[in-house]
């Protein structure tokens, strides 16, 4: 499902700042992006409706920077133009 934009990243080792990681722990599983590097089992990301962050009047959570976990990982997506060189 990475088509010809993004590249699939199998490994959690592998991950890096702006990879949008997926879960599948859950009821509904997850996803969010990576804003740093894994440390452990644990890596920071942004996510929306996370487990951390105020909750909305209206339900959900908003959009904060958390902790989350490798439990669950299933894969991540790297847009291909993020990590390209730019010619100088």
């Amino acid at each position: 499902n990475a088509g010809t934009e993004f590249d699939l990243i199998a490994s959690w080792s592998a991950l890096r700042p702006g990879d949008w990681i997926v879960w599948g722990n859950g009821t509904f599983g997850h996803v969010a992006m990576a804003v740093g590097y894994p440390s452990g089992n644990t890596i920071q990301v942004w996510n929306q409706n996370g487990a951390s962050g105020a909750a909305w009047p209206t339900g959900g959570k908003v959009v904060a920077q958390d902790t989350c976990y490798q439990s669950g990982f299933l894969g991540a997506f790297r847009y291909k133009k993020w990590h390209q060189q730019q010619p100088i």
